[in-house]
């Protein structure tokens, strides 16, 4: 499966296939597989599931270019800290 994917090919620019916004599985599993070994130095099921971990948000904010660039609906939601205080009443 990785060995069809060119090197030049397996870069974060390339999570997501231009034509269709979805997720490039190979580059995907390229990328995770790659920040393993550089910062764990093993494949272990353990560290891939940590190294992914590093590429989700990477994913969900280029998903979300993507459509916002061919002007289709997108769902965001805004987090703002807790502005209460101790002595407020709410």
């Amino acid at each position: 499966m990785l060995q069809r994917t060119p090197s030049r090919l397996i870069t974060v620019s390339n999570l997501i296939d231009a034509d269709t916004g979805k997720l490039n599985r190979d580059v995907y599993v390229a990328l995770v597989h790659r920040e393993a070994l550089r910062t764990f130095g093993s494949l272990a099921p353990r560290y891939i599931r940590e190294a992914s971990k590093y590429y989700r948000s990477h994913v969900a904010d280029q998903v979300l270019a993507w459509r916002q660039a061919r002007g289709l609906p997108v769902a965001t939601s805004m987090v703002a800290p807790f502005a209460g205080g101790f002595g407020s009443a709410f």
